[in-house]
């Protein structure tokens, strides 16, 4: 944790300036509790200390090492969202930027290899989806006991920031809409999401919540779930759950017709692209949400064959454009895409035409 302590001191005292302000708060954090956990390790005599302390300093160096890699992480999702922002706007980086991005790679790679037992136990013993952190995948599709299919392995990566289909599509926040659709109370799916699993295979998606468990070591009769569920069903309650946050009115008008800026919760402001056929966004959850596709040959067929959107990437922010423009579907995008064109075009040819230069008059 000293090596990772230093890297963020030298990002904190060097590169400062590049910082974006939405950063500087989680990069704090991060450097306290670096040295906080510094000072705890070394706060006894390893050899000397009896069983019990040693457990007491183990446990809060664990809760220091997981609360410090949350911040790191959250600066790091700040000076990413800030370079999308620069980029969407042709800025060029500062030279020193890519000084400073070596930099917390290495403080990364250090508290990844020195800290990951710790950050590990910590994120177990917390048995809840984190939003905050995305390194780690949802216990649900990863427990130790059960024997997952073969394509569901293949979805978890070294990198479990790169389990994206995991994230976005069999999400437990999508698996809990879907709870809600059958039925299932606020009550049963609170007390069941914890204890369900969540298997990937390459056609459907197996679910099972079992209707017993264990609880301060009774044995408790809850709401259980044992069934196959179509693929089809997770990309329409994504479809469905993004367009419920489709805000229209945090959209303000681009540079050029086909250009929209979206404001994010966190501040940051997103490029949104509209293309004939689809709209593009730089915003990391369409990132996120394209590749999470990309990862799936029959998550992807449902998308193309959906009614609504038909291969159209689901994101908040990209449904906020057709709620902008008054559209439903993608068939409805394209037309207003063609009378917003056509629009542009005659206020083009209108301006052109008004301050066109009178032409000269030649001398006989």
């Amino acid at each position: 944790m000293h090596s990772t302590h230093c890297a963020l001191a030298v990002i904190r005292d060097k590169y400062f300036f590049l910082l974006p302000d939405s950063a500087i708060a989680p990069l704090e954090t991060a450097i306290q509790l670096s040295e906080k956990y510094h000072k705890t390790w070394w706060s006894i005599w390893w050899n000397s200390s009896n069983v019990r302390t040693k457990n007491r300093i183990k446990e809060e160096c664990n809760h220091l090492a997981f609360n410090c890699y949350t911040a790191m992480m959250q600066c790091a999702i700040a000076i990413n969202a800030h370079a999308a922002t620069q980029s969407a706007r042709l800025i060029k980086p500062p030279k020193l930027w890519a000084g400073m991005i070596s930099t917390l790679y290495s403080a990364f790679r250090w508290i990844e290899e020195e800290n990951h037992l710790e950050i590990n136990q910590r994120q177990l013993i917390l048995n809840l989806e984190n939003p905050t952190m995305t390194r780690f995948s949802a216990i649900a599709h990863t427990r130790a006991n059960y024997n997952y299919s073969p394509f569901h392995q293949s979805l978890l990566h070294e990198n479990n920031g790169e389990d994206y289909a995991l994230r976005h599509i069999y999400s437990l926040e999508n698996t809990k809409s879907l709870l809600q659709k059958w039925g299932w109370s606020t009550e049963q799916i609170k007390v069941g999401i914890d204890h369900a699993t969540i298997d990937i295979y390459k056609s459907i998606v197996y679910l099972h919540i079992p209707n017993k468990i264990e609880k301060r070591k009774e044995t408790i009769k809850i709401r259980g779930i044992s069934r196959f569920i179509s693929k089809a069903d997770f990309v329409s309650v994504l479809i469905e759950r993004c367009w419920a946050k489709a805000d229209p009115y945090k959209l303000q008008p681009g540079d050029n017709w086909d250009e929209l800026i979206a404001m994010g919760n966190t501040g940051d402001f997103y490029e949104l692209k509209l293309h004939r056929y689809e709209v593009t966004c730089t915003c990391h959850a369409y990132s996120g949400i394209e590749k999470a596709f990309a990862q799936d040959a029959v998550a992807t067929k449902h998308l193309m064959l959906h009614d609504t959107v038909k291969g159209q990437i689901p994101d908040k922010h990209i449904f906020a454009v057709w709620k902008y423009l008054g559209a439903q579907t993608l068939q409805q995008y394209e037309y207003c895409w063609m009378e917003r064109k056509e629009a542009a075009m005659k206020e083009q040819d209108k301006c052109s035409w008004q301050y066109d230069p009178e032409p000269e008059v030649l001398d006989w």
